[in-house]
């Protein structure tokens, strides 16, 4: 008798300590899955520098982690452009390769890049852009997506920024020693 109340105490406590490591083990899964939680959100705006208007891609990190951002895919549609020195290849590829602390940005000038995608044009150029940012978080590589943007430039300088949707908003360049805006307002075409 003594035996047989020994072995149901010990088959309860292996009992009672494998749910509670079940219960420490899930408690641990969704706390680790909570803290991976990503937050990246490319941003792009249009600095002034010395006349020139420079298309910047502002990739945020609102996560509590940091993340490895590695590149940035651009692709153009619908070129408009004359007089353009090589063949349009429509897309390119801006290498960031920075390691982004948990609440900082880094921005990322996109001019060089669309020129050379659009095939380096001489004059005024338009075009649609899309693309995603590629980015690591520990072991797992993810992408986020860039949104759809209708832009102007001349040579490296931006124009216009339009937004691609219901409604078709512009932007101006605006002063970044100022911090002043420019108002946006819809394109009447």
């Amino acid at each position: 008798m003594n035996n047989v109340l020994i072995a149901f105490v010990c088959g309860l406590a292996l009992i009672i300590c494998g749910m509670f490591l079940y219960y420490l083990r899930h408690k641990w899964r969704i706390a680790s899955d909570a803290h991976i939680k990503v937050y990246l959100s490319p941003v792009d705006r249009i600095s002034a520098f010395h006349g020139w208007s420079i298309l910047e891609l502002a990739v945020l990190n609102r996560s509590n982690v940091t993340l490895w951002i590695d590149r940035a895919n651009l692709i153009l549609t619908d070129i408009d452009a004359q007089f353009q020195t090589v063949v349009p290849v429509g897309h390119e590829t801006a290498l960031i390769r920075y390691a982004l602390p948990p609440g900082e940005s880094i921005p990322i000038s996109l001019n060089q890049c669309l020129y050379k995608a659009a095939g380096n044009p001489q004059g005024w150029y338009s075009f649609n852009l899309s693309g995603a940012v590629t980015y690591q978080i520990e072991e797992d590589w993810a992408r986020v997506t860039i949104r759809p943007r209708r832009i102007e430039m001349t040579a490296l300088s931006i124009i216009r920024l339009g937004r691609q949707g219901r409604k078709n908003i512009v932007s101006e360049p605006h002063n970044v020693h100022t911090k002043e805006m420019s108002n946006e307002k819809p394109v009447t075409r």
